[in-house]
């Protein structure tokens, strides 16, 4: 294992100025942080999407067969007991 001492990216990041902010650039990142979030604000009258009754319909049915299999499969797994 190297050192610190002897590594070379470690020494060139070591080289690297230190970052200096002003009071001007966080205020301009302040207001374009404002400004991206108050874009992204959505009206409460959109902010559920309608659903489709094609989509209630295959929603239905998704949880029809899933409870089926369950119960077949809750079925096997009693019959399966009872055979040991």
């Amino acid at each position: 294992m190297t050192s610190n001492e002897t590594d070379p990216i470690l020494r060139l990041l070591a080289q690297l100025p230190t970052p200096a902010t002003t009071a001007n650039r966080n205020e301009q990142v302040r207001s374009k942080c404002h400004a991206a979030m108050a874009r992204r604000d959505v009206p409460p009258s959109r902010s559920r999407p309608r659903r489709t009754p094609l989509a209630r319909v295959l929603d239905i049915a998704l949880i029809g067969t899933v409870c089926f299999y369950a119960a077949a499969t809750l079925a096997e797994a009693i019959r399966f007991v009872r055979v040991l």
